[in-house]
């Protein structure tokens, strides 16, 4: 078993990885988009020059995230699994990242938890199709806000993921909306389409005080018939609360939001109403 830096042609192989575990938030565009934004961090593990698995390693100034880890169900059992997660954590240590998150799946957990992650919190997932509302205050982003947006994110998350919201915006820019205060930009939402699904975030609101259902029911407006995908973490209760207490949307099986090295905050903040995706914050 080798592993080696994915390339433009393995897209269709992450993709059918996904596919096979029904990570219907996934696209051919997720995957250029982690090659575009640091081709050494994704990875391809291969057992006699035949691909095995996959995994992303997100690396922002100071955190980094470790997502889309899959080995194809034959070729489960002989550590590949392992080897690339070491292989992705390897990579963000020799950057001096000083904390590396993940969204576990329940039953790698105890996985993780050898290489010394531990849980934060759930994350939650969500799928339904709210109802579409207007509202003076939210409205579609145009380019002149993602100065704007850039900057409120970087207050929300707590590091620089700009290159990922500039894509969404220039890939799907009738997925972004931002809300508004005294023409003041308190809040935003992004989406992209997935596998027959519109997968929402990330999604931040500066302001408490603002429900969450404004800018969701503002997007429903935009993606007609589909039904969307929301993870959040369960520390955000006031969106935990919309979530649950709508009855357009199921909530699915959860994962685990865990972290490895020092203790920050990045991402893991009442601000972020949404995630933009387990590999990436």
């Amino acid at each position: 078993m080798k592993i080696r830096l994915m390339r433009g042609d393995d897209v269709d192989f992450a993709l059918y990885c996904t596919q096979v575990e029904n990570w219907v938030s996934s696209s051919p565009e997720v995957f250029r988009s982690y090659l575009e934004y640091d081709p050494a961090g994704c990875f391809i593990a291969e057992v006699n020059d035949q691909a095995a698995g996959i995994c992303i390693a997100t690396r922002y100034q100071n955190t980094g995230f470790i997502g889309e880890l899959i080995v194809i169900l034959s070729m489960r059992g002989q550590g590949i699994g392992s080897a690339l997660f070491k292989h992705a954590l390897n990579y963000l240590s020799n950057y001096h990242i000083r904390v590396v998150y993940l969204d576990g799946d329940l039953p790698a957990v105890p996985l993780y938890e050898k290489y010394g992650f531990n849980k934060n919190c759930l994350s939650l997932r969500f799928i339904g199709k709210p109802v579409a509302r207007s509202n003076s205050n939210v409205r579609p982003a145009v380019s002149e806000d993602i100065k704007s947006i850039v900057a409120l994110d970087r207050r929300a998350f707590g590091d620089d993921r700009s290159f990922f919201l500039k894509r969404l915006f220039t890939l799907y820019p009738h997925y972004c909306l931002v809300s508004e205060h005294n023409n003041t930009i308190t809040g935003y939402i992004m989406a992209r389409p997935g596998q027959n699904i519109i997968t929402v975030g990330p999604c931040v609101i500066i302001d408490r005080s603002i429900n969450p259902e404004l800018l969701i029911s503002g997007l429903a407006a935009y993606t007609g018939d589909h039904i969307l995908r929301i993870g959040v973490l369960e520390i955000n209760q006031p969106a935990v609360s919309y979530f649950r207490n709508n009855n357009v949307f199921q909530e699915q099986t959860p994962c685990w939001r865990m972290s490895w090295g020092l203790k920050n905050q990045t991402g893991v903040v009442e601000m972020l109403c949404a995630n933009g995706s387990g590999a990436k914050g």
